[in-house]
């Protein structure tokens, strides 16, 4: 009498492996079940990391947007063809007034969520995990100060293969005011604090004597085991702010020099942004109709010593679109293709696809609403939690 059992019961496991990496998340949740085997096969860390490898190659788009009528935080992936994979997935945080929640960083599949900029969570759409990152209040030393105020704190979510961890990084700024002038507000400044969650360990650390600026700083971007922001603010000349994901330091990468004609400083009419493409940290100064691109660190991520080189500009439209744009913003990079939204009487409309080899630009017809955030996705099996000795934290 045959045998009744799977084939794929009786391969062996290397083989088994090869096969199941393939499969996309919402299968391989189903095969958990087939046997105490295979459960205890997919949810090892050497199983996830195949998968995840796989995974990789595909790059689906994400793109973030909240929802016209309602205000609520929305993500869709498409594939690589822009084919929607999901559309409209809501982000799972309470909601208690409309743009409370924000997406901070995507990595490997999770994504890393703020709310109301005190709470923190991370969530794998994937799976549907979810987890609340214990809350951290670096307000506490200064209870005892009545009259100071904390500038907006900075986040920022980043990997580093070299020790397999997730880190989720804040810092904030601590003022005071001097009463002693009336004729005008003057604030001193008190001091700047720093930590860094582990998702590895689910744990914080405070980062005691970092070095950061007191400024404005922009949304951070991870790139080879880094973290960038874009700093600021009055009288200040713009700089990038770097920390080092393993070394859990702060440094400081200056930006390019001004041309004659930027008296002094880089203009103040266009916008600055920072992005990672291939193994460079990205400069893109835009204004309404051009993009000027520079990089740096393409001997590495240190980038002590380097400059910025001039890598390309274009003009944006070039007479591919109607001209009744009044602003423009850039949302992201995405396969080394531009993504904007287009804005039109102060009210934001459509995003856009550029790609600046073909100058083809592609509009989202069936996105409207506001759409601030767009990036790389992979679908993962990576728990929301960290894994140690092969017991999820």
């Amino acid at each position: 009498m045959a045998s009744s059992a799977s084939p794929l019961k009786s391969l062996p496991e290397d083989l088994l492996i090869q096969i199941l990496t393939r499969l996309p998340v919402k299968s391989i949740l189903r095969f958990k079940s087939v046997s105490k085997r295979w459960s205890t096969l997919l949810t090892t860390p050497q199983f996830t990391a195949a998968h995840l490898r796989r995974s990789a190659s595909d790059n689906p788009l994400l793109i973030i947007r909240h929802g016209q009528t309602t205000g609520d935080l929305l993500i869709s992936v498409l594939d690589s063809n822009l084919a929607t994979l999901h559309r409209d997935l809501p982000v799972p945080v309470p909601r208690y007034d409309d743009f409370s929640a924000s997406i901070v960083g995507s990595c490997n599949g999770l994504l890393c969520l703020e709310y109301r900029t005190t709470r923190a969570a991370l969530w794998n759409p994937a799976t549907k995990q979810f987890a609340w990152i214990p809350d951290l209040d670096l307000r506490s030393p200064f209870r005892h100060v009545t009259r100071f105020v904390a500038i907006a704190e900075s986040y920022g979510f980043g990997f580093n293969g070299e020790i397999e961890d997730y880190r989720w990084v804040k810092f904030a700024g601590f003022y005071y005011r001097d009463w002693s002038r009336e004729d005008e507000a003057i604030w001193e400044s008190l001091e700047v604090k720093a930590a860094v969650f582990s998702w590895k360990s689910w744990s914080w650390k405070e980062l005691r004597g970092a070095r950061i600026p007191a400024a404005s700083y922009g949304h951070a971007v991870a790139a080879n085991g880094h973290l960038y922001w874009i700093g600021g603010g009055d009288g200040m000349r713009d700089f990038v702010l770097a920390f080092d994901l393993v070394a859990d330091s702060f440094r400081i990468v200056d930006l390019p020099e001004a041309r004659p004609d930027d008296g002094g400083l880089l203009r103040l009419d266009i916008e600055a942004r920072i992005a990672a493409f291939r193994s460079c940290l990205e400069l893109r100064l835009y204004d309404d109709d051009e993009l000027e691109v520079l990089v740096i660190g393409e001997n590495g991520v240190d980038m002590r010593g380097e400059t910025w080189e001039f890598m390309c500009g274009y003009g944006w439209f070039d007479g591919s679109t109607d001209r009744e744009t009044v602003e423009s913003c850039c949302e992201g990079l995405w396969k080394g293709l531009q993504m904007f939204r287009l804005m039109r009487g102060g009210s934001r409309d459509h995003l856009y696809l550029f790609d600046p080899g073909s100058r083809v630009i592609r509009r989202f017809d069936d996105l409207v609403g506001i759409v601030f955030g767009v990036g790389s996705f992979v679908h993962s099996l990576v728990p929301v939690r960290g894994v140690k000795n092969g017991v999820e934290l």
